[in-house]
C-alpha cells in the first residue's frame, strides 16, 4: 500500500497568518466557541489553619497562576480541599476567591461585584434580584456540619469563572469567621493526630480555559 507523507515546518493562511509553526498552534488559531483549550492544576500539600474575624488570604501556597492562550476566552476555577471545623458549633465562616492585584490578594470589596480593584472574578458580575441589604459578596459560607471539635472533617468544593481578557492572573483564597463565633478552621488535615480518625489531604486546584 502506498504511503502519502506531508512534512512542512510551518502552515500558513493565505494572507501569510502562521497557524503552526515547528509543530505548535500559534496564537492566530482561534478555536470553536465552548473548546477547552488548556487545564491548569495545582497540588498543595501545605496544611494552615486560621483564627481570623477579619479577611485574610488563607495561605499562599493556596494559589493558581493562569496565562490565557488569547484574549477570549474565560478560566473555570475550582478549589477542592477538606477542612476540619474545630469551632464553635454555631461559628460561621466565609471563603472568597480573588485574584492578586499589585503583587496582593485584595480583602475588601464584598459589598461589590465584579470589580477589578479587589480582584474579584467575573462571576461575581451583575446584581441579585430583590433586596440584598448588606450582605455579603462571596463564593462559600459554611459552619461546622457534622460536628466540631479535632476531628470532624468538612469538604470544600468552590466554583467560580473569571475572565482576563488575555492577562496572566494569580488566583488564591481569602477568608475569615464571624466575630459571634469561636474556633479555629484547618486546611488538608485534622487539628488532632491520630490514627484513628485523624486526617490528611491535599487541596486540588483546577483552571480550565474554554474559548468564548
Amino acid at each position: 500500500m502506498a504511503t502519502s507523507i506531508i512534512k512542512t515546518d510551518e502552515i500558513r493562511r493565505l494572507n501569510d497568518q502562521v497557524l503552526m509553526s515547528d509543530g505548535a498552534l500559534t496564537s492566530n488559531v482561534v478555536f470553536p466557541a465552548g473548546h477547552v483549550i488548556k487545564v491548569t492544576q495545582v497540588k498543595s500539600t501545605q496544611i494552615a489553619s486560621r483564627d481570623t474575624t477579619s479577611w485574610v488570604e488563607f495561605d499562599s501556597n493556596y494559589r493558581i497562576t493562569v496565562t490565557p492562550t488569547n484574549n477570549n476566552t474565560r478560566i473555570y476555577l475550582q478549589f477542592y480541599f477538606q477542612t476540619n471545623t474545630n469551632m464553635g458549633s454555631n461559628t460561621l465562616f466565609q471563603f472568597d476567591i480573588r485574584y492578586l492585584v499589585n503583587g496582593t490578594l485584595p480583602t475588601g470589596g464584598h459589598g461589590s461585584a465584579d470589580n477589578a480593584t479587589y480582584g474579584k472574578l467575573t462571576s461575581d458580575g451583575g446584581t441579585m434580584n430583590g433586596n440584598i441589604g448588606s450582605r455579603l459578596n462571596t463564593h462559600f459560607v459554611g459552619r461546622p456540619g457534622n460536628g466540631y471539635d479535632g476531628n470532624d472533617q468538612l469538604t470544600i468544593n468552590m466554583l467560580g469563572y473569571d475572565e482576563p481578557a488575555g492577562a496572566s492572573r494569580t488566583y488564591g483564597l481569602i477568608y475569615r469567621r464571624e466575630t459571634g463565633g469561636s474556633g479555629t478552621l484547618y486546611v488538608n488535615l485534622s487539628s488532632d493526630n491520630n490514627s484513628n480518625w485523624g486526617f490528611m489531604t491535599p487541596m486540588l486546584i483546577t483552571a480550565t480555559e474554554v474559548q468564548l
